[in-house]
């Protein structure tokens, strides 16, 4: 399998665009620039060719450059990307209590079946290959007596008064590859086949198909559904509702042979991961430095962060401000937002003006310390967003400032799928 590599608001090149088909909104045109730019993160999969769209800042053009002419293998890094969304999207779904799999939501896009898959996989990983079980009645010693069998068919022989049946007949259970089997085999190998470098699981042995699934797709929906009614065990009525969810969603002509799993709102994701990684590694503010601490090692910060909306308006609108990361202790608060940003080139009022508000209310019973960033994608650094100058005025006697902190885009990913 081909591979070919982008990255989210960087140029799509035009080789990139010949291969693969995008649906409109998955990439924008910069007039200024006179050029076309990727507007997702994710994948488009199309025959024997795979793109990957990183997220903003991930890595350097120049890797990007190298790795499409094949001279740097960006494999695992496809798989940590797939994994992220994966883990995202399974607990956004957990904590709705839906079972939707993944692409399912309003901001991500997905036509392939991955939940299918998953409770497929699953099946497979406890029960093996659906097989259907034969009972067989035979002449013999070994197992157990079928004594019904027995009385029916055996003669009857007497010896020393006492009577014998003979020959005793022993149940036996064969099993027997069926078309369900087929169909499992199927889903777990064609799924492998096209995320090799994103599910790393064991592909099934089993003698060849009998069919083309993709191509008679109708006919194995018909005979999923007929079987369905011979099922009584919930369990396997679950393989059977998931074989049919699958084969339902794998529709590849109604989208041209290209399957596509992206997230056009990444930002959402960051603000997720970000969140994690500050409430598990956080350790303080570097004042002299001007920049946030953080150690992985520690496991749990000392302070929590979370989403938090104060009202701020009394009159009819009642306005609100909503913070994407706020924690404090002690005498101290944090008022963090994550931003995915292709870069800052102007103030973030927005920022300013929660700080300013944060800081005021805080300081009305007494003296608090407002510690306010912006948290980016980027190679690791730190500098000041806003410095304010002191001719414009401190708030509560505290010096303001907004702190830029950019973190490394695959540390900050790799945590938040390892733990």
């Amino acid at each position: 399998m081909l591979h070919y590599y982008g990255q989210d608001s960087s140029g799509v090149e035009k080789s990139i665009e010949t291969i693969f088909s995008f649906h409109p909104g998955d990439t924008r045109f910069i007039k200024s620039e006179n050029k076309s730019v990727f507007d997702f993160v994710g994948f488009v999969i199309k025959e024997d060719a795979i793109l990957t769209v990183f997220p903003k800042h991930y890595l350097s053009e120049q890797i990007i450059t190298d790795a499409n002419k094949g001279l740097i293998d960006l494999n695992e890094d496809s798989r940590l990307l797939f994994l992220a969304l994966n883990k995202y999207i399974n607990e956004t779904n957990s904590k709705a209590k839906a079972n939707k799999y993944i692409g399912e939501m309003a901001e991500f896009e997905s036509d392939y079946p991955f939940h299918a898959f998953f409770s497929i996989y699953d099946y497979y990983k406890r029960y093996g290959i659906y097989y259907e079980e034969e009972n067989t009645v035979i002449a013999s010693q070994r197992g157990k007596v079928s004594w019904k069998h027995t009385l029916q068919h055996s003669n009857i022989l007497v010896s020393n008064e006492n009577i014998i049946y003979w020959p005793l007949y022993s149940k036996k259970k064969n099993s027997k590859a069926a078309f369900i089997s087929e169909c499992m085999v199927f889903v777990i190998n064609y799924t492998l086949h096209c995320f090799p470098y994103f599910l790393q699981l064991k592909p099934v042995n089993l003698q060849k198909m009998s069919m083309d699934f993709i191509a008679n797709r109708g006919y194995v929906l018909k005979q999923l559904h007929q079987a369905k009614n011979h099922m009584f065990k919930d369990i396997q009525k679950k393989l059977i509702d998931s074989l049919i969810c699958f084969f339902e969603e794998l529709d590849i002509q109604k989208r041209g042979g290209s399957v596509h799993v992206k997230i056009n709102y990444f930002n959402i994701i960051w603000q997720t991961m970000v969140n994690k990684y500050l409430n598990d590694c956080f350790v303080g503010v570097d004042t002299t430095n001007n920049k946030i601490l953080f150690d992985e090692s520690i496991a749990k910060s000392s302070v929590s962060f979370r989403p938090r909306t104060y009202v701020i308006d009394a009159s009819s609108h009642r306005f609100e401000v909503e913070l994407d990361h706020y924690g404090s202790c002690e005498n101290e608060q944090y008022v963090f937002d994550s931003k995915y940003y292709g870069d800052v080139t102007e103030l973030n009022y927005k920022q300013f003006v929660y700080n300013t508000i944060m800081d005021n209310y805080a300081n009305q019973k007494c003296r608090i310390m407002t510690y306010s960033a912006l948290l980016l994608p980027g190679m690791k650094s730190t500098k000041l967003h806003l410095d304010l100058l002191t001719s414009f005025g401190r708030l509560n006697n505290n010096h303001h400032q907004i702190i830029e902190h950019y973190l490394d885009v695959k540390t900050v990913m790799k945590y938040y799928i390892e733990n």
